[in-house]
């Protein structure tokens, strides 16, 4: 399943299992990172699982239509920084992100062209976090801080168009060449 290309819905339908055609071809993607950071003044383990996507494509004949979830960007992240004392002088925080819900529709005009449009919807919030923590003199820990929180509600409309040309070169070879605007 093409992702990128909302003309990549049309086409012959998968053939396996003994030759028998699957009519939904379908996609889900999903990641698990871990990560081993270490410096001179300490080391930290950061593990991340995230949900990547999920689409089906329906052949229909000539016809072919598509549609899915996906995150379309991400922020996540915790740092602070210190002072000379070696105090918490500031704590960062972001987290959030946009996601895109997508349908298109394709159509095949010969074997070897296709061509497809496609509509997104997308959706989210990103949400930023500051917070400055202040000293006397003496480097006691004063009661009141400041802090900073910014929240950005994202929404709106993309589109996508799309063409493939694919062309067998060989029974095992097939050149395939596509576009997107």
């Amino acid at each position: 399943l093409n992702l990128l290309n909302p003309a990549g819905y049309t086409g012959n339908n998968i053939k396996s299992f003994n030759n028998e055609s699957r009519p939904v071809k379908f996609a889900i993607g999903g990641s698990y990172s871990s990560l081993n950071l270490k410096s001179d003044s300490g080391s930290e383990k950061a593990n991340s699982t995230t949900f990547d996507y999920l689409a089906l494509s329906v052949p229909m004949g000539k016809f072919g239509f598509g549609f899915g979830l996906l995150p379309y960007t991400s922020v996540g992240y915790k740092l602070e920084s210190r002072n000379d004392n070696d105090d918490v002088s500031n704590r960062y925080r972001g987290e959030g992100g946009v996601n895109k819900a997508f349908a298109g529709l394709a159509y095949q005009i010969n074997e070897k062209l296709s061509v497809g449009v496609e509509a997104s919807y997308n959706f989210g919030n990103i949400t930023n976090t500051n917070i400055a923590f202040g000293y006397n003199e003496q480097g006691e820990f004063l009661q009141y801080h400041t802090r900073e929180i910014n929240r950005s509600d994202l929404g709106g409309l993309s589109y996508n168009l799309g063409v493939i040309y694919t062309k067998l070169l060989k029974s095992n070879l097939q050149f395939t060449a596509s576009g997107t605007y």
